[in-house]
């Protein structure tokens, strides 16, 4: 079935018109993807075209740009929408209604079922698999007949989606981890507390269109170094061709810590991974001799040596005040 083929790590698009069978629209709703099955067209007062007295031929630029990459102007569409109801982290808005647009229900009477940006019209779902689910609500919006006018952007919208569904775009992946001193090249098998690490990893992603591998430039890669509950968050800064790097402070607790990067960017892959590492005390000849902060007791404690000493020599030595001579 639909959730063994997704499961499996396969790639599924389903075009829908304005009911679906109930096997799809319950798979969709287990993957956060709510579809309104009976619901009217969805209606666009503002945006819209001319020769459509209904006002359910609309047109949309609202499109993630981390999917439709081009600039393909706008959108014809005339379909049905779909939510996400339940705010599933695992939904990508593709394409979504412009600010004016709205979903009526069967009955008109009721509320709308969705306004604005959160009626989607082409949906995706990124499985932590690294399958994608890919859902448009509109089967005009693929004919022939939208793909021909030259005043929209369908035909290149399409050529982006496909390259999104199919995996040809988005994938992420890591290679070169590693982490040393501050000043050193060579990783160690463990590090002492409040030692200064570097950390660097290179990201890449694959892009057909470019010929496979590219490196991936982000602003928002963060680090952790956990151990049951994150001890360092720090972010991931872009040196050059995909490698990224931090450099932090170890805590001052020792135990076994784990270095980890868990980046979940809509509209790509998810990229996780982690990497153990032992964190130990300092030895016993890797204490500071002397403490600043306790330089007043080892005042006090060397002027009670010298006070005693000059008391005893006062009190065997004097009589009376004066010094006994033999």
């Amino acid at each position: 079935n639909n959730a063994f083929f997704f499961n499996e790590g396969k790639n599924i698009i389903i075009i829908a018109d304005k009911t679906l069978p109930e096997a799809y629209t319950e798979f969709l709703m287990d993957s956060g993807i709510e579809f309104e099955n009976g619901a009217n067209f969805i209606v666009d007062h503002f945006n819209h075209e001319e020769e459509d007295g209904l006002h359910q031929l609309i047109t949309s630029t609202a499109m993630n740009r981390d999917v439709i990459r081009k600039d393909v102007g706008k959108i014809m569409y005339k379909g049905v929408a779909m939510t996400n109801a339940n705010k599933s982290p695992l939904v990508v808005p593709i394409l979504t209604g412009s600010k004016t647009s709205y979903v009526l229900a069967e009955d008109e009477q009721e509320a709308p079922v969705a306004i604005g940006e959160e009626a989607m019209l082409v949906a995706g779902v990124q499985g932590r698999n690294g399958a994608r689910i890919t859902v448009i609500g509109s089967m005009d919006m693929v004919s022939d007949s939208f793909y021909d006018k030259q005043a929209t952007g369908n035909n290149a919208f399409g050529q982006e989606l496909f390259l999104w569904a199919t995996g040809q775009r988005g994938i992420l992946r890591h290679r070169q981890v590693k982490h040393h001193v501050v000043g050193e090249t060579t990783e160690k098998y463990m590090y002492t507390i409040n030692e200064n690490i570097t950390y660097s990893v290179i990201v890449e992603e694959y892009d057909q269109t470019k010929g496979g591998w590219i490196p991936y430039v982000a602003n928002d890669l963060q680090l952790e170094f956990i151990m049951l509950d994150p001890y360092v968050r720090t972010s991931l800064n872009h040196i050059d061709a995909g490698r990224y790097e931090s450099t932090f402070q170890v805590p001052d607790t020792y135990g076994v810590f784990k270095f980890k990067v868990d980046y979940r960017r809509a509209g790509y892959s998810y990229l996780i991974f982690n990497n153990k590492q032992t964190v130990r005390p300092y030895r016993m000849d890797q204490y500071d001799r002397f403490i600043p902060a306790a330089y007043p007791y080892y005042v006090s404690m060397f002027s009670a040596f010298i006070g005693f000493f000059i008391f005893a020599f006062l009190f065997l030595y004097t009589d009376n005040g004066k010094v006994k001579l033999e």
